[in-house]
């Protein structure tokens, strides 16, 4: 779909998916997630900097218009969210080194909207001229050999490191150490290892894409639904104050009673996770707004070569049969409205359908989550099914946590202009994306107020 080959330094993705190898699944689903208790610290102290810093901005250039409208201002929502999840982004992928450059930052942003324009393109044009003119499109912005360039240096001064023995030496917390780690103890040969330098890069660069795109239009609805149904606020911000005097470990008298649990949790990972209202408003915006109308995208890429339907494609239980090449996928938006598995209000915002009330509905005190956003569920495809499903979903789901709670937390919200109210997306093909020109106002919270 996005041409990897030319889109991604020259990644070759086979059809037999265990020719790709499971080194950077592995990275996604098993290191990461593994080290989330670890980086949620981390991310809970950058996040408000790098929201702080895009609001900053968006207020300094409406000062004017801000003094007169009660000290709200405008920003773009898919702009500053896209900016945010690539500052946090860039610190768990890449490191501490890197995610400081501002050249590097800049290529990261631009960098899957290059990749989508390239392949968009590529897409229109035989074959033949496909690396004549990815080449010339990608020469032409650049960034693409920006990350790699940097990327690459960064994992040979890593490699380099690490064969002086230094005991004092801090081990680093990200997704480039993640791989390194995983190489064979015997692949220090950065050659002829199954994963040299090179292959590493390629297979950040093809992580990276998904990694901002999708959770910065996640953040953008979920910002968008908040301004809507704004009756959910207070007990968003009931939790992320708990989590906040949790991650202090100043758990105040008033919090003891908590809309979590009667015992505080131990780490602020599992706080942070263990939130009901966050959870559910989240995934209600997410089952609402879909980035994709389908997903599970299967390709038959070879005949079954024993049963009766030897030699003939793919053949369901039904009978439903796929010819080698066809494609196969579940029409995720469909089912997510699906009145028979989500009621008559299918179609509306209503995230108290995943909570189990303990006395109170979401705007109360007391609810429990019936099911997690990060579970895998056939009528709710959104993360995909089966052995292929997001490796990544538990850190995307982290991220969306901690960036709405230090929004409600920290400014009032509100959407933007009537003007530039609806329609606030626009569908290319399957997807749903956010118009540029949608805009949320915003403007700090004065102390003491709910």
């Amino acid at each position: 779909m996005f041409k990897p080959e030319y889109t991604m330094n020259g990644l070759v993705v086979q059809d037999n998916m265990q020719e790709n190898g499971s080194l950077h699944t592995r990275v996604l689903r098993i290191l990461l997630r593994s080290h989330l208790p670890a980086l949620s610290a981390t991310l809970y102290a950058l996040l408000p900097a790098a929201l702080h810093d895009r609001f900053d901005k968006a207020a300094s250039l409406t000062q004017e218009t801000a003094s007169l409208n009660g000290g709200w201002s405008c920003l773009s929502t898919f702009d500053m969210t896209k900016k945010v999840v690539v500052a946090a982004n860039a610190r768990v992928f890449f490191g501490s080194r890197l995610s400081a450059s501002a050249q590097f930052l800049e290529a990261a942003l631009d960098y899957p909207e290059c990749l989508f324009r390239t392949a968009e393109i590529l897409r229109l044009i035989p074959s033949f001229l496909h690396p004549l003119v990815a080449a010339m499109l990608m020469r032409n912005q650049s960034v693409s050999e920006t990350m790699a360039s940097y990327i690459s240096s960064e994992i040979e001064r890593r490699r380099n490191s690490t064969s002086v023995k230094n005991n004092n030496q801090q081990q680093a917390s990200d997704c480039i150490q993640f791989f390194l780690d995983s190489l064979p103890s015997n692949s220090s040969d950065r050659c002829n290892s199954d994963w040299p330098t090179e292959k590493i890069v390629q297979a950040l660069l093809g992580m990276w894409f998904a990694a901002v795109h999708q959770p910065a239009m996640a953040l953008v609805y979920a910002l968008e639904d908040l301004c809507s149904h704004p009756k959910y606020m207070d007990a968003l911000r009931r939790e992320a104050a708990y989590v906040s005097a949790s991650a202090s470990d100043s758990l105040p008298a008033a919090c003891t009673e908590s809309p979590v649990a009667k015992t505080k949790p131990k780490t602020l990972y599992q706080t942070i996770d263990s939130l009901p209202c966050l959870d559910a408003f989240i995934r209600e915006s997410c089952r609402i707004h879909p980035s994709d109308s389908i997903s599970v995208r299967r390709k038959v890429v070879s005949s079954q070569d024993t049963g009766e339907h030897v030699g003939q494609g793919f053949v369901f239980k039904d009978g439903t049969r796929l010819l080698q090449g066809d494609v196969a996928c579940v029409p995720s938006q469909a089912i997510m409205l699906d009145p028979l598995t989500y009621g008559e209000d299918s179609a509306e915002f209503n995230p108290e359908r995943f909570l189990r009330h303990d006395g109170g509905a979401l705007t109360g005190e007391k609810h429990v989550k019936m099911t997690a956003f990060t579970e895998l569920d056939p009528s709710y495809p959104i993360w995909g099914l089966g052995r292929h499903a997001c490796p990544g979903r538990h850190y995307a789901s982290l991220l969306l946590k901690i960036t709405l709670l230090h929004a409600v937390d920290k400014y009032d919200l509100k959407l933007g202009p009537p003007g530039l109210s609806k329609p606030r997306k626009f569908q290319f093909r399957s997807s749903m994306v956010p118009k540029a020109q949608a805009q949320i106002m915003f403007r700090k919270r004065r102390h003491g107020e709910a």
